[in-house]
């Protein structure tokens, strides 16, 4: 075995030459985890997005429904000054057919949807409740 300036430099340059290919593949490793984190970051931010809209969609259409049926419910108190829909004035009152107690009744159903959809409860399954009571208002009418 020799030993001497060319095998120490020999040795030196294959350590070094193992030393940076272990330190990239480290690197590469590394890069790899970062962007699996911001992959992963960026499509939980993505699903929160979409549930938020989600969320709020549900809450447009409740609000909407809600607006309906106190017009509804304005128009069978005699009050149709007070419209909030006043472009569908002739519509609210040939629709407006029952008492105003019942209206009364379907506004305490949408504002009991409106509290369950502020608490975070499943959409669909707060819009299917919601129906779900009117019906039973209809039918106890």
């Amino acid at each position: 075995m020799r030993s001497g300036p060319s095998s120490v430099s020999s040795n030196g340059i294959r350590s070094r030459s193992r030393t940076t290919r272990r330190s990239s593949s480290r690197c590469a490793s590394q890069d790899k985890r970062d962007r699996d984190w911001y992959v992963k970051k960026a499509e939980e931010r993505a699903k929160r997005e979409e549930a938020r809209l989600r969320r709020v969609a549900a809450q447009d259409a409740v609000d909407l429904l809600g607006a309906w049926v106190r017009d509804l419910w304005v128009v069978a108190c005699g009050a149709s000054d007070v419209l909030w829909n006043c472009d569908r004035a002739d519509e609210l009152a040939r629709a407006a057919v029952a008492t105003p107690e019942y209206y009364a009744r379907l506004m305490g159903v949408v504002a009991r949807t409106r509290k369950d959809l502020y608490l975070n409860i499943d959409q669909k399954l707060a819009l299917q409740a919601l129906f779900a009571r009117f019906e039973e208002v209809a039918e106890s009418a």
